[in-house]
């Protein structure tokens, strides 16, 4: 969407040709990158969106599909975070209050295991047909995580626009 789109451009460098708009249609456009023969793709995206793909939900619409706080919470749990905290992240109403507890608890693993996830989940729904990569921000320009693959993909990009 345009958070994407405008993280991609001001904060990765990217250009603005380069990318494709997906909204919340995150299976379609991967069915259709393995139809065009895609073989990198860099999915970046905001926090509460790439909870979603980390959890297999590849229509990201809030009336389709919803398990923003049941990922976020699991998550923490998987980090060591206290059955309290599980619970005031279980209960909040937006990602943004999660992320709040989550950085105050110091549970930053949260956001590279939704990174990672998210890569692998894109990967196994194209049967590794396209190699993904992931970068996940939050409130504007603020990067929580980019894989390796993400690196890799954008560093491709830069040698490419040289």
């Amino acid at each position: 969407g345009n958070y994407g789109e405008d993280f991609a451009i001001n904060e990765l460098g990217i250009k603005e040709d380069r990318i494709i708009k997906i909204g919340n249609y995150v299976g379609f456009m991967l069915d259709k990158a393995v139809e065009c023969g895609i073989e990198k793709l860099l999915l970046v995206g905001h926090l509460g969106k790439l909870v979603k793909v980390a959890a297999g939900i590849f229509h990201t619409h809030s009336r389709v599909a919803d398990a923003r706080m049941e990922v976020l919470s699991a998550y923490a749990g998987l980090e060591g975070a206290a059955h309290e905290i599980i619970r005031r992240i279980y209960d909040c109403r937006t990602t943004g209050e999660a992320a709040s507890i989550i950085d105050a608890q110091g549970l930053c693993g949260v956001y590279e295991r939704i990174t990672q996830n998210a890569t692998k989940r894109c990967m196994d729904y194209t049967y590794g047909k396209v190699c993904t990569g992931t970068v996940l921000f939050h409130e504007g320009s603020r990067l929580l995580y980019m894989d390796e693959r993400a690196k890799e993909i954008i560093g491709g990009l830069k040698r490419i626009e040289e």
